[in-house]
C-alpha cells in the first residue's frame, strides 16, 4: 500500500488524535497513523472469517466442510497472523485491535474518534448505508473521515448520477460498487459533508518481477509467483473526505 499512501491526503502530523482504522487487515494504515504521532489507533476488523457477509449458502458450505480446528488455524492465518507481526515488529505501543465488525462499532464501547480511516471496505459489506451511520457514530463532532471505495468506470463517469452496481456472488464477500456521486449522497444521508471534490487512483498489485525484487530485499523465502494475481489486478477507486454535519 505503499504506493498509494500519498492518494488519500492524509495529515503530515497526526498529534494528539485518537483514530480508527476500520477494516484494518495486516495493519499498514494502523501503523502508519501511529508513525505520524496519532496518541491512539484502534484498529477494527471481523473476530473470524464467517463474521464477514458471506452469502447463506457460503456460510453453510464453509461450517459443513471445516472442523473447529481448521476454523481457528483459518481466522488466526487469515485475519491475525500478519497484523500481529506488523504491530510487534513495527508499532509503539499505540496501537490496539479490536474484533468486531463495522455494524458493532459503538461509542459506548470504543468512544469516539478525531479521525475515521475505511479504505476499499465498503464493497465488502451488504449493507453500507449501515456501515456508515456506525462511522458517523464514532466520528467525533469535529472529527473527519476518509473513505476510499472501488468505482470502475462506467461509474466514474456517471456524473451526478447516483449510481449502485452488484458485484457480488455466492463465493465472495464483494457487494457493491458506486458512483462518487451514489457515496457523497449516502454521506448526506449518513449525517455527513464532503470535503472537496476527491480524487481517483486505481488499486493495482505489483507485477511479479517488482514482487520478487521487494520480497529479496526483505529476505523473504516466498516465491512471488506463489502470490495469486501478481500484476493482475486493478481496481479504480475514488477517493474522499467528509466531516460530520453541524446542527444549525
Amino acid at each position: 500500500m505503499t504506493a498509494y499512501i500519498d492518494a488519500y491526503d492524509l495529515p503530515a502530523r497526526m498529534d494528539g488524535m485518537r483514530v480508527l482504522d476500520v477494516g484494518c487487515a495486516n495493519g499498514f494504515w494502523a501503523i502508519e497513523f501511529e508513525r505520524r504521532g496519532a496518541d491512539e489507533v484502534v484498529a477494527v476488523d471481523v473476530p473470524t472469517w464467517l463474521a464477514k457477509d458471506w452469502s447463506p449458502a457460503y456460510a453453510r458450505e464453509y461450517l459443513a466442510n471445516r472442523s473447529q480446528a481448521e476454523r481457528d488455524s483459518i481466522d488466526q492465518l487469515s485475519l491475525r497472523a500478519a497484523f500481529e507481526l506488523v504491530v510487534e515488529t513495527l508499532g509503539k505501543g499505540r496501537v490496539r485491535r479490536e474484533e468486531i465488525t463495522v455494524y458493532d462499532i459503538d461509542p459506548h464501547r470504543l468512544g469516539t474518534f478525531d479521525f475515521v480511516f475505511c479504505a476499499s471496505m465498503l464493497m465488502h459489506v451488504r449493507d453500507p448505508v449501515l456501515a456508515l451511520h456506525r462511522l458517523r457514530a464514532a466520528c467525533h463532532n469535529d472529527g473527519e473521515l476518509v473513505l476510499s471505495i472501488s468505482s470502475p468506470g462506467m461509474l466514474q463517469t456517471a456524473g451526478d448520477a447516483p449510481i449502485a452496481k452488484f458485484a457480488g456472488a455466492a463465493d465472495q464477500c464483494n457487494f457493491w460498487q458506486m458512483s462518487p456521486a451514489c457515496l457523497r449522497d449516502m454521506l448526506t444521508c449518513c449525517d455527513f459533508e464532503l470535503i472537496g471534490a476527491g480524487s481517483h487512483f486505481v488499486l493495482a498489485d505489483l507485477p511479479t518481477d517488482q514482487t520478487t525484487s521487494l520480497l529479496a530485499r526483505a529476505g523473504t523465502a516466498v516465491d512471488a509467483r506463489a502470490i495469486p494475481g501478481s500484476g493482475e489486478f486493478r481496481d479504480p477507486h475514488y477517493v474522499c473526505h467528509a466531516r460530520p454535519t453541524r446542527p444549525g
